[in-house]
This record gives C-alpha cells, structure tokens and sequence, in this order.
C-alpha cells in the first residue's frame, strides 16, 4: 500500500500551494435549542449575533490522470455576543480526493479531524468526520452535488459528545463570472443538546449537567433526533482574489423532546491564495 502510494505521488505533478482567509459576522435565532413557546421545557430561545474568522492552507497534487490529492490545515474562530461559553476556537486536518469520471461527473472523499477549545471547558470536543460527494455538471455553469457523511463529536463531557450520519445535496448555478448562488438541504439523524429549567438545583430524569450558559439555572442533555435543514447562498468576486459571501440556513430539529426551529444567517469576506 505504501508503495502504491509513493508511486501516485512521483507521478503527479508539481505540487500546487493554496490558502484562504475569511472572517465575517452572523445571527442565530435559537441559541438553546429551545421550543416554540418554551412550554416543554420552560427555556425561552436566546439568540445572538456573533463574529467569525477562519484561515486554511494546504497542498493540492495532480496525481495523473483524473485523479488529484489535497491535504491541509485550518484555524477557525467564533464568538458571540455575551454567550461566552458557546465562543470556540479550534484546528484541524483536513484532506479530499478528487476522482474524476469523465468530463461531468467526479466523486470526492473528505475526511477531516478537529480540535476545539469553547468557552465552557466541558465542550471541548474532538471530532472526527468523512463525506462523500458526487459532483455531476449538467452544463458548464451548473454543478449538483448530493453527499453522505458520517460525524463523531468525543467532547469534554459526554452530555456534549455525538454521533451523527448525514445526506444532503446542493445546486449550485454561476450567471456571471466569479458569481455563484446555491441552494441546499440536508438531513441529520443522531444526537442534540436539550436545555430545561431546573427548580431548587434538581436535575430531570436523565443524564444531564448543570450550566448556566444562557443566563439561569438550567440542564443540558442529550436525546436522539432528527434533523432537517433547507439552506441559500450567494458569493461574489470583488476583483482579484477577494470575494464577498453570505448565507442563510432554516433548520428544524425533531424528536421525543421539544422540537425546535433556529435560523442563522452569516456574511462576510474572504480571499483566496
């Protein structure tokens, strides 16, 4: 195997440098996961502007043919507005190959490895992930992808930790150059953190831990759930490398514990080496 390897590497060709850097602010309507009407729970939703900045660099390698290799590296940074336990800073590894099937379609696997430090040390969390993407191009300007993806969150406190298997996919459209628009949706079975009020310092049935992130005496816990997300994009080159971007994503969470709607919307700028 690592013969095999070494040889794909000779027989590629130059390696290729790439980075990005982009930073930006954002919104999200429901902080705490919380219900319509808050009566399950007794949690009202708390919501927050926050800012984000992110850098990534990397080596991309051609390795003949239609195959190519990228691996790099990625810090990331979040923080929002008087929630300082949900504020993260984290690195990661990263790395996809591309395998082209002709001109139209091309099949990629990502996997990728992250470290993130959060405000409340009991979120700490390890987390390793995988997707796989097929990428079909009907015509020059369009792509549609559809992906699966599998996630595990390892965190600090195992109230914090998850497991998670994913679908979605994606059409992606550029009318003009260096100008794209996308539209998407996704669907997540696995695990979520619930919040409710606890009264006299008591916990609810279950396993949970005791926080006050959002201001009062509540517990975090854990329960299976189903995800369902629609999301919307939009990016637009300013000129040489730089490129404004924003995005909107609605997703409503169900399961034995209240269902919860949140919507979080970003904006910002970035630029590409």
């Amino acid at each position: 195997m690592i013969h095999a390897v070494l040889a794909l590497a000779l027989a590629a060709t130059g390696p290729r440098l790439e980075g990005s850097v982009a930073a930006g602010a954002g919104y999200d309507s429901n902080l705490n996961h919380s219900a319509a009407g808050a009566a399950a729970s007794g949690v009202r939703p708390v919501d927050a502007a926050f800012a984000f900045a992110g850098a990534g660099a990397g080596v991309s390698l051609d390795l003949g043919g239609s195959t190519s290799l990228f691996g790099g590296l990625r810090l990331d940074a979040e923080r929002y507005a008087d929630v300082a336990d949900l504020g993260s800073t984290s690195g990661g590894v990263e790395a996809a190959l591309v395998q082209e099937l002709g001109s139209r379609v091309a099949l990629v696997a990502a996997p990728s490895a992250t470290l993130t430090w959060t405000g409340d040390p009991a979120r700490d969390v390890v987390a390793l992930a995988v997707r796989l993407t097929l990428r079909v191009k009907p015509i020059r300007d369009v792509a549609l992808r559809a992906w699966a993806g599998w996630a595990e969150r390892d965190a600090a406190d195992p109230v914090f930790s998850s497991r998670s298997l994913r679908l979605g996919g994606s059409l992606e459209w550029s009318p003009a150059a260096r100008t794209f628009l996308s539209a998407g949706w996704s669907e997540t079975r696995g695990e979520e953190v619930f919040y409710r009020r606890v009264a006299g310092g008591t916990f609810g049935p279950g396993m949970g831990r005791r926080v006050d992130t959002f201001g009062s005496n509540e517990e975090a816990y854990r329960a299976d759930a189903l995800s369902r997300s629609v999301s919307a994009a939009l990016e637009v080159g300013l000129g040489g490398k730089v490129h404004l971007f924003g995005s909107w994503v609605f997703r409503r969470v169900t399961s034995d514990e209240p269902t919860f709607d949140a919507h979080v919307v970003t904006a910002g700028l970035g630029v590409r080496i």
